[in-house]
């Protein structure tokens, strides 16, 4: 099953079925009051997952993309989007291939982002009461060329949390150009691609918190005209996690967090 959420110039677009770090903690790069639009169509996709079309406006899409490349460049050893040059005059690469990573405290961009991103989660808690509640530590972004992809996995929850059934939501907001965005609870179970606009946002949590999930394609020159970005226009991913364990930062750009029951390894898109 394919869904895409974005109309044609004059009529609906129709769903087509398918065969188918380091942690930084330092302080905000913009401490703008920014409150988000609440007006967003909710689609509940199955129990524990929902998307919130458009729910970014233009503006503060760019907000967002500019504190991300702050945060993103390069600069001596610190850790950014792309690798550090093999030698002097280099060119740069990013540093997982076709996408590069940067992960953070919640406390890098300052409050705004903390704010929405709870207020992101309430808005699909009202559709889906299966959701628990999330107060985000961490936000890890991906910077995907338009080649980019990102292969099957699942990211880790605590133990505790999926004994229980009560695993924290991951809240991921897409800002660039559209992907499709596919879904799946077992490995070996069919899947349900989700194309994600620029604006639009994704929240698994609860019983689908353990979902596979994957970035199948990348949709160039699909953002919005007036998004500008600094480098090669891409799709950034804005993944917001509440984590409660220990996130190894020497495996950086890999994201691997161990618990204190049991260790999981866990990659987010």
């Amino acid at each position: 099953m394919q869904i895409s959420g974005q109309k044609k110039k004059k009529a609906k677009q129709k769903a087509k079925p398918t065969t188918t770090g380091g942690i930084s903690t330092m302080m905000g790069t913009s401490d703008v009051k920014m409150t988000f639009k609440e007006s967003a169509k909710e689609e509940a996709i199955q129990p524990g997952v929902v998307v919130l079309r458009g729910a970014i406006p233009i503006r503060e899409q760019q907000h967002i993309l500019n504190d991300c490349f702050k945060l993103g460049e390069l600069k001596g050893d610190q850790a950014g989007f792309y690798q550090q040059p093999t030698e002097e005059g280099g060119r740069l690469r990013l540093n997982q291939g076709n996408r590069g990573r940067i992960i953070h405290a919640m406390s890098a961009y300052g409050d705004y982002l903390n704010e929405n991103c709870q207020k992101w989660l309430k808005m699909a808690q009202a559709v889906d009461k299966t959701l628990p509640d999330m107060i985000p530590s961490t936000v890890l972004v991906n910077y995907y060329n338009v080649k980019g992809s990102f292969k099957w996995h699942r990211d880790s929850e605590h133990p505790e949390f999926l004994a229980k059934g009560i695993g924290k939501p991951i809240v991921s907001a897409t800002i660039g150009e559209s992907c499709d965005f596919a879904i799946k609870d077992e490995y070996d179970t069919p899947e349900t691609v989700i194309t994600l606009h620029s604006g639009d946002i994704i929240v698994f949590g609860g019983p689908s918190r353990m979902i596979v999930h994957s970035v199948l394609k990348i949709h160039p020159n699909t953002r919005p005209p007036l998004l500008k970005f600094p480098y090669q226009p891409g799709r950034l991913n804005l993944t917001f996690r509440e984590v409660n364990g220990t996130i190894d930062t020497s495996m950086f750009p890999a994201y691997r967090v161990s618990y204190d029951i049991e260790d999981e390894e866990g990659n987010s898109d």
